[in-house]
C-alpha cells in the first residue's frame, strides 16, 4: 500500500521529535553526571586545601615536629581527619541529604544484616590483600626496593610508643570512620544516582588514592600508595554498594589499617601474629564465595549430564 506525502511528513516529524527527546535525555544525564563529579572533586579539593593550610600552621607553631617521624605522622593524621570532619559538617549543614544517613541505620536485632556486613568487609580486605601479593611479586620482578614502599614516613626508634588502644583509635578507627563518611557516604553516594556505577567507583577511588599521597614520596612509593589506596577504595565502595550499609566500608577500612596502626605499639613477633590473624579472617570471609561458586559449578555439571 503506497504511503502518502502527508503520512511521510508525519512520520519524519515524529522521528525528529523522538530523536530530539532522546538526545535531550542523554544530554541531561551527561550534564547531571558532570555536576556530580564536579561536586565530588570540589569536596576533595576543599579538604586538601584545608589540610595543607592547617598543616603549615601546625609546623610553624611546632617546627620540632619535622625532626621526629611518628609525631609528625600522627599530627598529620589528626589534621587530615579534622579537615574531613569539617567537610562533613559543612556538607550536612548546607544540605543534610548529602550524607547517606540511611546507610548508617541498622537495627540491633538483625543478626543477618550484621553477618552480611562482616562478610562483605572481610571479602573487601581479601581483595586488597590479593592486590598486595600481586604488587609485591611485580616489584620483585622489577627489582624495586620494597623496604622503601609505604604510606607515610617511617618510624624511628624512640619516636613514639603508643598503647595498643591509642594506636588503634588514632590510626585505624578514626580514619576508617571519617574517611568512609566522606569518600563513600558523601562523594560516592552523590555520584551513584546520575553517574554510572563503574565511573562513580572509579572517580571516588581515584580521589581516595590521591588523598593519601605526600610530597616527600618517591615515584615508586607514590605509584604503589596510589594503586593500593585506589584498590582499597574500590573494594570499600563495592562493599558499601553490595550491602547498602556504610558499616561494611568502615569495618573493611579499619581492618586494612589495623596492622599498620599496631606496628609502633607491639613487638615484631606479635605483629606476625596480627598479620596471620587478619589473613585468616579474610580467608574465612571468602569461604561463602567459594561455596557459592562450587555450588553453581556442580549444578551446571548436573544440568549438562541430565538428558
Amino acid at each position: 500500500m503506497p504511503v502518502s506525502g502527508g503520512t511521510r511528513s508525519s512520520l519524519a516529524t515524529r522521528s525528529g521529535y523522538s530523536l530530539a527527546a532522546a538526545a535531550g535525555a542523554i544530554w541531561e544525564r551527561v550534564a547531571s553526571s558532570i555536576q556530580a563529579i564536579q561536586f565530588a572533586v570540589g569536596v576533595f579539593v576543599l579538604d586538601q586545601l584545608a589540610a595543607f593550610g592547617l598543616g603549615d600552621i601546625l609546623l610553624l607553631r611546632w617546627p620540632e615536629l619535622l625532626e621526629r617521624a611518628w609525631p609528625l605522622a600522627v599530627a598529620g593524621e589528626l589534621v587530615q581527619e579534622s579537615c574531613l570532619i569539617l567537610v562533613i559538617g559543612m556538607c550536612v549543614a548546607a544540605m543534610p541529604a548529602l550524607l547517606d544517613t540511611r546507610a548508617l541505620r541498622l537495627a540491633a536485632r538483625e543478626p543477618r544484616a550484621w553477618t552480611a556486613i562482616v562478610k562483605a568487609a572481610l571479602q573487601a580486605e581479601a581483595g586488597v590483600l590479593a592486590f598486595v601479593v600481586v604488587a609485591w611479586l611485580i616489584l620483585q620482578i622489577l627489582q624495586v626496593d620494597v623496604g622503601q614502599i609505604g604510606n607515610a614516613v617511617f618510624p624511628r626508634t624512640g619516636d613514639w610508643h603508643p598503647g595498643v588502644l591509642e594506636a588503634l583509635l588514632l590510626s585505624a578507627v578514626l580514619p576508617g570512620i571519617v574517611e568512609e563518611l566522606v569518600f563513600r557516604g558523601i562523594i560516592l553516594r552523590t555520584m551513584l544516582g546520575p553517574v554510572p556505577v563503574p565511573l562513580a567507583v572509579l572517580v571516588s577511588s581515584a580521589l581516595f588514592g590521591l588523598g593519601h599521597l605526600g610530597s616527600d614520596m618517591t615515584a615508586e612509593n607514590a605509584w604503589f600508595v596510589f594503586l593500593y589506596t585506589f584498590v582499597g577504595g574500590s573494594m570499600y565502595a563495592l562493599a558499601y554498594i553490595r550491602t547498602g550499609s556504610l558499616y561494611a566500608a568502615i569495618l573493611a577500612h579499619i581492618i586494612a589499617n589495623t596492622a599498620a596502626s599496631l606496628s609502633p605499639a607491639v613487638s615484631d613477633e606479635a605483629m606476625s601474629w596480627v598479620d596471620l590473624v587478619l589473613v585468616e579472617l579474610c580467608c574465612l570471609g571468602c569461604l561463602p564465595l567459594l561455596f557459592a561458586a562450587s555450588r553453581r559449578i556442580r549444578l551446571a555439571l548436573i544440568a549438562r549430564s541430565t538428558p
